[in-house]
């Protein structure tokens, strides 16, 4: 009968090969040129979904000088009010002008964004 002390070293075990076999398949991804692993494809998915829902939240709201823009929102979204798209362009304009490396004001990601938003609407129209 296992004591507790052979119990933990086999649970270390198990831990150790589950985690080796999970980053040697995250390097087999690496290499063959895909950009997101699996963790990341996932946190990217989960926050895309939080970031659908607020900006949902903020396209239902009609208020003064914000209207247009709400407008512009909810038609990119579309009839079957796909937010995820409009966060989607977000958060790619977002990590292309990281990746720049150059410093980043607000009002040049929101103008960028608001660029691409448009064009995107466009191409759709």
């Amino acid at each position: 009968m296992a004591n507790l002390e052979d119990q933990i070293a086999w649970e270390k075990e198990c831990i150790e090969r589950g985690s080796n076999a999970f980053f040697a398949k995250q390097d087999k991804i690496k290499a063959k040129g895909r950009e997101l692993t699996e963790a990341s494809r996932i946190v990217v998915k989960e926050k895309l979904r939080e970031l659908a829902l607020r900006i949902e939240g903020q396209a239902n709201k009609a208020r003064g000088n914000t209207g247009a823009y709400n407008r512009l929102l909810k038609s990119i979204a579309g009839v079957d009010n796909n937010y995820m798209r409009v966060g989607f362009i977000g958060l790619q304009t977002l990590l292309i002008l990281i990746a720049r490396g150059r410093k980043l004001k607000v009002t040049k990601l929101v103008s960028t964004i608001g660029t691409k938003l448009e064009a995107d609407r466009k191409s759709v129209v």
